[in-house]
């Protein structure tokens, strides 16, 4: 730690790079700032992103070696955790083309691990030919209740739990501070919003212990009614990310013996 700077590591997905939203109005612009101007202190950026638990410590390992970090906050995201918990997968093979599987944690038959979504490949967005708004909704509704029913929603909490406890004990071995952010809301479509309301409450009661600290994300208006997310129901917008801002400032107790 450098008088008058911390390095502050953020894991996470595209929250922290949102490219829909200026530069200057992420949440963690907002945080710079206002420490800068309360504390007089410099926080020192760097992103790890991670869009599947399978190499995501090796990531923060690696950085921490070229790069030790003062404080890292790492966010419970749902974009991949979603992917575990469907039935149906669907992904490019090596010749871009669009297949799908059965995606069975309980007998570990999933592919959702086997991609590295940042370089391209693993799990497309939406079909590309025109299908029915409502016919898809449902169609996308379906494959979570399925996967729920399978029991893809356990296994895949259970694996986020082991990524997270592994997280915890390298921050420990180190002696970094850690933050540990619960996911946004996702009022995309009902299943999404509920799955990630619990990773929230699964998380939240697995690691919301003497020595750590749990930062809940959730909401998606403001008190007097200001929606924080975009009309796609997935990315949060600027009056969000100001919000998350203040509510991962607030719980910053460790700038007080800086």
């Amino acid at each position: 730690m450098s008088k008058g700077s911390l390095s502050f590591v953020i894991v996470g997905g595209c929250f922290p790079v949102q490219d829909n939203i200026s530069p200057d109005k992420l949440y963690h612009s907002y945080l710079s700032r206002e420490v800068k101007s309360t504390l007089d202190l410099s926080l020192n950026f760097d992103i790890i992103r991670y869009e599947r638990f399978s190499d995501c410590l090796d990531k923060i390992k690696e950085h921490n070696k070229n790069k030790p970090a003062d404080v890292l906050l790492f966010h419970f995201r749902s974009e991949h955790f979603l992917r575990l918990c469907k039935l149906v997968f669907r992904y490019q093979n090596d010749q871009k083309v669009i297949k799908r599987t059965l995606n069975i944690l309980l007998s570990d038959v999933s592919k959702v691990e086997d991609f590295d979504y940042l370089s391209g490949t693993g799990s497309s967005a939406r079909p590309k030919r025109r299908i029915n708004k409502k016919l898809y909704r449902f169609l996308v509704e379906t494959n979570y209740l399925f996967g729920y029913l399978m029991g893809n929603v356990h296994f895949a909490l259970k694996r986020y739990e082991k990524l997270a406890a592994d997280v915890i004990e390298f921050c420990k071995s180190q002696e970094v501070i850690l933050l540990l952010a619960g996911p946004a809301s996702r009022p995309h479509t009902w299943w999404e919003n509920y799955l990630t309301n619990t990773i929230n409450r699964h998380m939240k009661r697995a690691f919301d212990t003497s020595g750590l600290t749990y930062i809940e994300l959730l909401g998606t208006s403001e008190n007097d009614g200001e929606p924080l997310f975009f009309s796609n129901g997935v990315q949060v917008n600027e009056v969000g990310h100001r919000r998350i801002a203040k509510l991962i400032l607030d719980r910053m107790n460790f700038l007080k013996k800086v």
